[in-house]
């Protein structure tokens, strides 16, 4: 019997759980400790900060050795109940090395919150604003602040796009644009399925918490991207998302104005502008150049070696179209 679109339950529980298609998984997740513990090494300790009274409410930094330099703030995944900061510093290595600070974030993990999304939420967004408003205490330039996220991440770091940030004492623009990597933009889907068993979803949250359903409220710049062979829900949620912000006509703010509206992907060959999810296979290299240039070039190398990652559950090759628009944000 089908329970949401064409699947049953059991075929949409699978499409919300990695390890069914990557029997890997946590090989590859513990490769991410250890290849933190070696970018510590070469790097050196992260500077921990507190945004927050709870001792899960910090946030680790990686300083360029620039001055007044970019910062991209990390929101790591984790099927929102695993996950540290601290095992997602190896993306820290390219960002500082490319002028960029990198700042990853702790938040409680919803088996700490009782099932409740919201908190979590809650986190995220302070996090980011006690790096806006403290930017310079590590020598960042707060009026160059982008976000990334991966998998539950992304979908955090989707619902921060939607956030009023004047509520937080920032400018409404005070995010520069966003990197989202196989995220959830809707949660209809994951209530439905077995991740119900472990986050308590009510119809306020499902609401709240759905960046797809708040389209007017995203004021910065979206890159979306996902695996080629990921789960099938996984793709669909980043295509989805894609075509509700162009329908929404968020696709057609022209130009690099990465403080006015969203900015989509751009075909420099055509003055025509269309919001895509850009694919590891069988994309247009060109098609995969962001309109927001900085926010591509210092994002895309943590969604690279993520994606390649990701791919590598299924051992096959990482993503074509995101390394070539990496290569075309450096060229610009």
């Amino acid at each position: 019997m089908k329970v949401f679109l064409d699947y049953d339950q059991q075929a949409l529980d699978a499409a919300y759980d990695q390890a069914m298609y990557a029997p890997n998984r946590d090989q590859l997740l513990a490769r991410f400790a250890r290849a933190s513990e070696l970018a510590r090494q070469r790097l050196g300790a992260a500077e921990r900060f507190a945004y927050g009274e709870n001792a899960i409410e910090g946030l680790d930094v990686y300083r360029t050795k620039a001055t007044n330099a970019p910062i991209n703030v990390f929101v790591h995944g984790g099927a929102w109940r695993t996950g540290l900061a601290r095992d997602y510093a190896f993306p820290a290595e390219t960002l500082v090395r490319a002028g960029a600070h990198y700042v990853a974030l702790d938040f409680n993990n919803v088996i700490e919150t009782g099932g409740d999304l919201m908190p979590m939420a809650e986190q995220v967004r302070r996090g980011i604003a006690w790096v806006y408003l403290n930017a310079k205490k590590f020598g960042g330039d707060a009026s160059r602040l982008y976000v990334s996220g991966t998998s539950s991440g992304a979908h955090l770091g989707g619902v921060a796009a939607t956030t009023d940030w004047t509520r937080y004492g920032l400018p409404a623009d005070a995010v520069r644009g966003y990197a989202l990597c196989s995220g959830m933009y809707d949660l209809r889907g994951p209530r439905l399925s077995k991740r119900s068993s472990y986050v308590k979803f009510t119809d306020a949250a499902e609401d709240a918490l759905s960046p797809q359903r708040h389209l007017a409220a995203i004021r910065a710049p979206i890159v979306l991207v996902y695996g080629s062979l990921e789960t099938p829900e996984f793709q669909r949620q980043s295509r989805d998302f894609a075509d509700a912000l162009t329908r929404a006509g968020k696709s057609k703010e022209r130009g690099n104005h990465p403080r006015r509206g969203l900015q989509p992907l751009r075909d420099r060959r055509d003055a025509r502008q269309s919001l895509r999810p850009a694919r590891p296979r069988g994309a247009r290299a060109d098609e995969a150049q962001f309109g927001a240039r900085v926010a591509m070039k210092r994002a895309i190398p943590i969604l690279r070696r993520l994606a390649c990652d990701r791919a590598h559950f299924m051992q096959q090759p990482a993503s074509a179209a995101v390394d070539r628009a990496a290569d075309a944000a450096d060229a610009r």
